[in-house]
């Protein structure tokens, strides 16, 4: 699909979700030449295809594709409740806290079931109780995908389960600022009234995570359109009873406050449906061109620029490349902590990183490769007189 096609798709699935949310007919004129496998693939592409599917039933457009998406979301947030609920039910009696995170807490204030899209639950632990957790999801049949480094443990189950139990909510090295917020957040929750170990975020502190979450996808791959609908559908709930001068401080003491306000604008203007500025376009289609969870051109973009601003602009590229070839100790460490302990095995895992990227990651260091030419080029472009 062409750009200017994609973006007409993701303008028309927009709409529809706003439709959707407000209860309102889409209009027949607005939606009379839509192109249905377009929309489809953009809606496939961002997480909203069964909100999408109710705006399209509501004005009377039966789709095979979108209709079978529809229920299928509707079927696996009925068998997720189940499963989590047991899950939870069993940490209850093994006494061990938990906080169900992002989209279990979300998905309660969309209008309908299935309409909050997830494919994964995320549940924070205490990392004193992982291995009890990992016993618990053994025992139900679940597979971990690993049980060492970064922040969080990855269960599957077949048709569908998937389960990330998280012992804190962002990695030291990739957010070091947001780590050091959330290192002891324990503190920050509150008893949930009818459970005897679940926890919950006050309103703010929530909306506050949201924030930092949506952030971090933000500055590294991109974030698509339904972290800007997850903020609307919040805010459409609690906004009237946020203290926003709390916001305000907290999201000045983590360097957010400009994004959070340009976040929650843009969601609020997006699907109220009203006209966006010149400059609201353009950061639109940065979301739009991102898709749910980013895509990697924009990581690599991000990261070396970040690289740049430290270090200047071919010292930093040297260095970027260093890092990619021979990874830092803090970063082994956390990723590969064995190695980490066993040092004089370095050179086994630098064989395995690049016998990785040529084989299975091949596609990804091909593109990470092509950005690093594009962006020097398009400097190159630039600086000519």
């Amino acid at each position: 699909m062409k750009k200017q096609e994609y973006r007409k798709a993701a303008y028309d699935m927009i709409y529809l979700v706003s439709c959707a949310i407000d209860h309102i007919p889409p209009s027949q004129k607005r939606i009379k030449n839509l192109r249905l496998h377009d929309l489809f693939e953009v809606c496939e592409q961002h997480n909203l295809t069964a909100i999408t599917a109710y705006a399209l039933e509501e004005a009377g457009r039966k789709d095979a594709s979108f209709s079978m998406a529809k229920a299928r979301e509707i079927r696996r947030e009925i068998l997720f409740t189940t499963e989590r609920e047991q899950i939870l039910s069993r940490m209850e009696q093994e006494h061990l806290w938990y906080l169900p995170l992002k989209g279990i807490i979300l998905k309660e204030y969309y209008p309908k079931l299935g309409m909050r899209q997830m494919c994964d639950n995320d549940i924070l632990i205490s990392p004193s109780h992982r291995k009890a957790v990992n016993q618990i999801m053994l025992e139900r049949g679940y597979d971990f995908e690993h049980y060492s480094g970064g922040h969080d443990d990855c269960y599957k189950k077949p048709p569908i389960y998937n389960f990330e139990m998280h012992f804190s909510l962002f990695d030291q090295i990739d957010s070091p600022e947001l780590f050091q917020y959330y290192s002891n957040i324990k503190k920050q929750l509150i008893k949930e009234n009818e459970k005897n170990y679940a926890l919950r975020f006050r309103d703010e502190d929530f909306y506050l995570y949201m924030i930092c979450h949506e952030y971090k996808h933000f500055r590294h791959s991109g974030t698509g359109v339904r972290s800007l609908l997850d903020t609307y559908i919040y805010l459409k709930q609690k906004e009237e009873s946020l203290n926003w001068d709390e916001l305000d401080q907290k999201t000045k003491q983590l360097s957010l406050y400009e994004y959070e306000h340009m976040n929650r604008n843009l969601a609020k203007k997006l699907f109220s449906r009203q006209k966006l500025s010149k400059e609201e376009k353009k950061l639109l289609d940065y979301y739009i061109f991102s898709g749910t969870y980013g895509n990697i051109v924009n990581q690599l973009e991000n990261k070396l620029k970040s690289y740049e601003e430290k270090k200047g602009s071919v010292k930093g590229t040297l260095q970027y490349i260093r890092d990619r070839l021979l990874k830092p100790m803090d970063q082994v460490k956390l990723s590969y902590p064995f190695f980490y302990r066993h040092k004089f095995l370095l050179p086994v895992l630098c064989v395995y990183r690049w016998g990785k990227g040529l084989t299975i990651k091949r596609n990804i260091v091909l593109a990470e490769a092509k950005t690093l030419i594009r962006m020097k080029q398009k400097k190159h472009v630039t600086k000519k007189p």
